[in-house]
């Protein structure tokens, strides 16, 4: 649940709107998880860069978190489970 200092480029309706989008979703081990909870991307960026599941490490290389974005992560997710579970008839 980010907040203003959190993420400071983001309004309220922005907040609200990406926290639980799948573009804003990384997966991380608990133990660093736990290290940086809420805090701002500038502390989440090094952590994530340097986990060893692609997709989260990936999020740590965008230049900054910002609503554009977690859209193109969600697209780019979205096309890659399309991929990997297709709909069968």
């Amino acid at each position: 649940n980010p907040t203003g200092t959190d993420w400071p480029n983001f309004d309220d309706d922005q907040r609200r709107a990406n926290t639980f989008r799948i573009g804003n979703l990384a997966l991380l081990a608990k133990g660093p998880n736990g290290k940086i909870g809420n805090r701002p991307f500038t502390v989440k960026k090094p952590i994530l860069t340097a986990s060893a599941l692609e997709l989260t490490k990936e999020a740590g290389e965008c230049p900054d978190w910002t609503v554009e974005t977690i859209q193109m992560r969600q697209v780019r997710l979205s096309a890659l489970a399309v991929a990997t579970w297709p709909a069968t008839p």
